[in-house]
């Protein structure tokens, strides 16, 4: 990888414009606390750029010296392509997770992540000629590949659930149960229930369990309906069958009996008769 380490006027240097899609908004007080930082070392260190001048680490920094009046920086220069940029600005500080807002924006650097590996999962070279896999993702963000994959159901979840687990009213189980069971659509319902309510997580999965009950039930009512109708009629026509052989088998059995008998040869072909009626009336049903 090509890279050089200079100085840059703060001024030429920009945001990606990316990092506010995976990074959470900076407060006041990280600013500030960046700003003593600086000011008590008299030290800033290196930012790491591409050769356009767009910051992939070091955002913070870049913030506080602004706010400081500062009007050049030390820099490392990465001649690298936007993808391979990209792919650093996720994994740079990929460990930052430690409030539960950064952890929807960790799942998105996770993802982007595996994505630029071509993880789904499953190994694949990347470009360096290294087998990258989803276990390896998962120590570069510092955790183990089933709590990495739980992040990520934070985003399979629509954003109202998502503001619900910030406010810590919804749990990390919950969040993987929703993303299992419920489409979107599904989702949205279960917010409207939940909107002003603080559930214990049993309660909730209760009621995950409902409304994916419910919404299941109605998808496969006539589905569900005609397959019971249609397995009725083929049970009662083979019991039926099952029937009409045994009693061929009786009638050709007692067949001196029943010719000395007309009436019961008559009761018999009008039983028959009634049984073939019926079995019309269920094919035609």
């Amino acid at each position: 990888m090509d890279q050089s380490h200079e100085f840059r006027k703060i001024d030429d240097l920009s945001e990606h414009p990316l990092y506010h899609a995976y990074y959470p908004a900076v407060s006041e007080s990280t600013i500030q606390r960046f700003i003593a930082a600086i000011q008590q070392s008299n030290y800033i260190s290196p930012l790491i750029i591409t050769s356009e001048n767009v910051i992939l680490d070091g955002h913070h920094r870049y913030w506080a010296a602004k706010r400081m009046g500062i009007e050049t920086l030390p820099v490392t220069v990465k001649k690298i392509p936007e993808e391979e940029a990209n792919y650093l600005l996720t994994t740079y500080n990929c460990a930052r997770n430690n409030t539960r807002a950064e952890k929807i924006f960790l799942a998105k650097r996770i993802k982007a992540a595996m994505e630029y590996h071509g993880i789904k999962p499953g190994p694949k070279k990347c470009q360096d000629g290294i087998k990258v896999t989803a276990d390896d993702i998962a120590k570069m963000f510092d955790m183990s590949r089933r709590k990495m994959f739980r992040v990520l159901k934070l985003l399979d979840i629509i954003p109202e659930l998502q503001n619900k687990y910030r406010k810590k009213e919804i749990g990390i189980r919950s969040v993987e149960k929703i993303a299992n069971e419920l489409d979107e659509q599904q989702q949205k319902t279960l917010y409207l229930k939940i909107i002003n309510q603080k559930l214990k997580e049993e309660d909730l999965s209760l009621l995950i369990d409902e409304i994916h009950d419910e919404a299941t039930s109605r998808s496969e009512a006539p589905y569900s309906l005609s397959t019971k109708v249609t397995s009725k009629k083929t049970r009662v026509i083979k019991d039926a069958e099952k029937d009409l052989k045994k009693l061929h088998e009786k009638v050709v059995l007692h067949t001196q009996i029943f010719k000395e008998n007309p009436t019961a040869v008559h009761l018999i072909l009008s039983g028959l008769e009634e049984i073939k009626r019926e079995l019309e009336g269920i094919s035609l049903g």
